[in-house]
């Protein structure tokens, strides 16, 4: 019945949004307290240009194996110097990790 379909597909809709928080958590141990490790070009401390949350997001990815988006990284500060920067990345609706981004002179 048009009833029992609708069942089917809601627990189906849940299933799949725990399994999805599921794998966001897991993530996010892996993640945590992790430093990505970015080698840039520079001089006197100063990089050329910056670096973005797109090369941290695709640095990060490499990492871990899983893709992350460019637009769930959040950096705490812009990245212009060699250093050690703190971020966070949003994996799911309430599941974030937090990681260390060092950047090297190349």
């Amino acid at each position: 019945t048009a009833l029992n379909m609708v069942r089917t597909k809601n627990e189906a809709k849940e299933h799949h949004a725990a399994e999805a928080l599921a794998a966001a958590q897991k993530l996010a141990e892996t993640i945590k307290d992790s430093t990505v490790v970015i080698k840039s070009k520079g001089n006197g401390g100063r990089l050329f240009g910056k670096i973005t949350a797109k090369e941290v997001a695709l640095h990060l990815s490499q990492q871990v194996n899983h893709e992350i988006d460019k637009r769930k990284v959040d950096l705490e500060r812009e990245i212009k110097e060699f250093g050690t920067y703190n971020a966070t990345v949003k994996l799911h609706p309430g599941v974030t990790s937090s990681f260390k981004v060092k950047v090297e002179e190349q």
